[in-house]
């Protein structure tokens, strides 16, 4: 009798287990050494304008990054403005990825990070919490404000979502603004309801949503308008459009005082695209204020409420 260990299903598992492990090792080598050319090589910026900047020294910081406008096109750019920052405070900051909303705000609740670039509904949990500071937003397309916005293809006949009825929608997670909640508050502005009247579609991203609506998978799709700035908009038509809100934000948390603020804050407002970013995703960073997100927080609220909203 053959042992089990040694059986050839067994060891063909583990080849391919082996070999699995031997792939991910090498993708997250590669990965490494791109964001160590880009985030630790000298900032072209920095080197044509004043004093030489000296290797940071100070004690370090950490930087969440739990939402990029603009999408991974522009990680290179949010690698520079880290770079920035920790030039100009003297500081060496490190990079902690948080995919999860729940997991970053309390990770900046619990002051287990310094600072991080959070989405917009992030933000509104974190915004009441002492020591939470907004510092700048990302400016997409020319703009500093996002949209939440319905979408179509230019070549339908859709012009509101009333037109919609018995069609398919799509969306992203349930806690998105521009998705969901753009959703809900539209229907109660225009007498929908969505239960009845609509094919609603979760997707894993906005980004795939469009692609759906591109690929005639839904017939319309709820995103945020810079979800749109680098696409090909020929064939596509937004039929709706929420009053404007802030960009999701880079915030500081409560350890980081009042002069590091404002030099990371500096770093990011006189970031301009760098020489090989001709069409770059984010074009640099702008003022904020908390009343830019007065919509952002209308739609944050308890979708029942939204019958009282205006």
């Amino acid at each position: 009798m053959k042992e089990p260990g040694n059986s050839p299903n067994n060891r063909t598992a583990g080849r391919i287990l082996a070999l699995a492990v031997v792939s991910s090792l090498a993708v997250i080598a590669l990965a490494s050494i791109l964001i160590y050319s880009v985030f630790f090589s000298a900032d072209s910026s920095l080197r044509t304008r004043g004093p030489r900047v000296e290797t940071p020294s100070g004690p370090s910081m950490t930087i969440a990054i739990a939402r990029t406008a603009g999408g991974p096109a522009a990680w290179r750019t949010y690698a520079r403005a880290i770079k920035r920052m920790s030039d100009a405070t003297g500081r060496p900051m490190r990079v902690r990825y948080v995919v999860d909303r729940d997991e970053v705000v309390r990770l900046m609740s619990s002051r287990e990070v310094d600072a991080g670039f959070l989405c917009t509904a992030c933000y509104l949990e974190l915004a009441d919490e002492d020591g939470i500071s907004l510092v700048a937003t990302p400016r997409i397309a020319g703009k500093s404000k996002d949209a939440a916005v319905l979408v179509v293809k230019g070549s339908s006949p859709y012009r509101s979502l009333k037109d919609l009825d018995g069609r398919r929608v799509g969306v992203a997670t349930p806690s998105s603004l521009a998705g969901y909640r753009y959703l809900y508050w539209l229907a109660k502005r225009e007498g929908v309801d969505v239960a009845q009247s609509l094919i609603v579609v979760r997707g894993e991203s906005q980004e795939q949503n469009v692609g759906a609506l591109l690929a005639g998978d839904v017939d319309a799709v709820f995103v945020n308008r810079s979800q749109l700035a680098l696409r090909d908009q020929s064939d596509l038509r937004i039929i709706s459009q929420s009053p404007e809100y802030g960009m999701p934000p880079f915030v500081t948390g409560a350890t980081v005082d009042t002069k590091t603020r404002n030099q990371m804050k500096q770093a990011l407002l006189s970031m301009r695209p760098s020489v090989e970013q001709t069409r770059a995703v984010v074009e640099g960073f702008s003022e904020v204020t908390a009343s830019d997100y007065d919509f952002a927080r209308l739609l944050s609220q308890p979708i029942s409420t939204y019958g009282n909203l205006r």
